[in-house]
């Protein structure tokens, strides 16, 4: 806990920071906020409390705590994120399954698509690709919710805009409504 030590509690407090910069740079923006503002909080609740009214008790130990467990859990985070996508099955084999997805998505099998879908998404959190097939997988299933809360993190974790064409046209499907029989994309979304 290092109550009396600044030295470990700012070194927590800067890969809390970090740790929150780097999940709202690569798109995970919710959680990067909320690591952002709970490390903010914390660190405030523990200097506050210690500095102005010359507490080492209960607020002090909660606000010291709450940082240090945020930023470092945040940071443990990131590093198991990064480690599956490195030396996983699921990591290792991302084009191949990238690949099943697509032939099962083609083939009409939404329901095997997602879950190659989801086991890409678990490997690599930030898997453009990923969250763009599932929301599409969403879509076909008539899952609209699900669909659009996909293509919302799609449109987070594509920084570069290189997909915001595809987005936009994405989320147009899930705005109009289907119509039977038309031989479209749209039209057939209602199978499965």
């Amino acid at each position: 806990m290092f109550p009396h030590s600044f030295l470990p509690n700012a070194a927590i407090f800067v890969i809390g920071c970090v740790a929150a910069i780097y999940l709202l740079r690569t798109g995970i923006v919710v959680w990067g906020t909320f690591v952002l503002a709970a490390v903010a909080l914390c660190a405030d609740l523990a200097l506050v409390a210690r500095f102005c009214f010359d507490d080492n008790g209960p607020w002090f130990a909660v606000g010291l705590v709450g940082m240090q467990a945020v930023g470092l859990c945040a940071a443990a985070f990131i590093v198991l994120a990064l480690s599956r996508l490195r030396w996983s099955q699921d990591g290792k084999q991302k084009a191949q399954l990238k690949e099943a997805a697509m032939r099962s998505y083609v083939a009409g099998d939404f329901a095997a698509a997602g879950d190659l879908y989801r086991r890409i998404r678990r490997a690599d959190p930030w898997d453009l690709a990923a969250r763009i097939g599932l929301g599409n997988v969403a879509r076909r299933l008539g899952h609209v919710a699900a669909a659009r809360r996909h293509l919302a993190t799609a449109r987070r974790l594509d920084c570069g805009k290189a997909f915001h064409d595809l987005l936009d046209e994405l989320e147009r499907r899930l705005a109009t409504p289907a119509r039977r029989g038309t031989g479209s994309d749209a039209g057939s979304s209602q199978r499965g």
